[in-house]
């Protein structure tokens, strides 16, 4: 913010191979006065309004439950410290947090790993959060880009528009859901409401027009 540096957004697009994919989620951070001895307030907006909770870690009312926040208990050296710093907290959440089977992030739940009762219930808490990806992480997010970001979210989805649609069309294979099958239209509509991308445009370098290029 540039009336308060003490305010600031950040955007994190949801890693591919993850039920979280392509999604477009918002987090809206504070540092207090005793920065960087404490660490960032963080406060996830994806919610769906507070209706969704996309992760044991993330919670519908905003919490962002991490170690290195001081909002869950860590083992030795996972907390905050005068040193770390908020790239830190940004990377853990895209690594730690939006991850391929976020089901056993939920405390004692890892002990079904391995198991063909862990294997279902996790597949089937991927689909919820796929649906839930689709309708908040990309359609809300074309409809409604949150403030600051809404040209990198078009441009984001410009590029990816083929690889996502793709990659939703293989989950729809292995789960026939209908309402993953009405995700998928809602956001195609949105999808192919947006021109097409254009490095041209944008003065984009010869190697990000390549990796351009591949992604469409």
């Amino acid at each position: 913010d540039d009336a308060k540096c003490t305010l600031l957004r950040a955007l994190i697009i949801g890693p591919e191979g993850t039920p979280y994919s392509g999604g477009c989620f918002q987090f809206d951070i504070f540092f207090p006065t005793q920065y960087p001895l404490t660490p960032p307030q963080v406060h996830f907006c994806t919610t769906g309004l507070g209706q969704v909770r996309f992760n044991p870690n993330l919670y519908s009312c905003g919490t962002v439950c991490l170690s290195l926040l001081g909002t869950w208990k860590g083992l030795q050296g996972e907390q905050w410290h005068e040193t770390s710093t908020l790239l830190q907290v940004l990377i853990s959440i895209q690594s730690l947090i939006l991850v391929p089977e976020p089901y056993f992030n939920e405390p004692g739940y890892e002990t079904l790993l391995g198991t063909d009762r862990g294997k279902r219930f996790s597949q089937s808490y991927n689909e919820d959060i796929i649906i839930h990806t689709i309708a908040h992480a990309m359609v809300a997010q074309l409809k409604r880009p949150c403030s600051g970001f809404e040209d990198v979210i078009k441009k984001h989805f410009q590029i990816k528009k083929k690889r996502i649609l793709k990659e939703i069309r293989g989950h729809m294979k292995s789960h026939n859901s209908k309402a993953l099958q009405k995700a998928y239209d809602s956001l195609k509509i949105e999808l192919d409401k947006l021109p097409p991308f254009s490095s041209k445009k944008t003065g984009t370098s010869s190697k990000e027009e390549t990796i351009v290029k591949e992604d469409i």
